[in-house]
């Protein structure tokens, strides 16, 4: 829908214990504004992940594995990332440790350590 920046998708099991001929995982791309894709620490599984893509969408795969059957595997998820990728990874993380934080104070103010 034209999002524009950046997407993380990170410890995702992408299994499917299914036939073989299960439907496929389709991450789908509109517009023309540029988007990074980032699958990190995922799991591929019997799996058929599709991209419907424009050209101003990158992925970066970073630290995923797959159960060696290939005739299972529709999309390799070899690494492929560049030193901003592992940078736009660690900004990801540390949104997740901020959320993390927020929540502790909101929902469970008496868990956080005073100093």
């Amino acid at each position: 829908e034209n999002y524009r920046g950046e997407l993380f998708i990170g410890g995702k099991d992408f299994s499917d214990h299914r036939a073989l001929g299960a439907p496929p995982q389709v991450i789908r791309q509109t517009g023309e504004a540029p988007l990074d894709v980032t699958l990190f620490g995922c799991f591929f599984y019997g799996a058929k992940l599709m991209f419907e893509k424009q050209d101003t969408m990158r992925l970066f795969m970073i630290g995923s594995s797959r159960l060696t059957v290939p005739q299972f595997i529709q999309q390799d998820p070899a690494d492929a990332f560049d030193d901003k990728a592992l940078a736009a990874v660690s900004r990801a993380l540390d949104d997740l440790r901020r959320l993390g934080e927020m929540d502790l104070k909101l929902n469970h103010p008496e868990a956080l350590v005073q100093p």
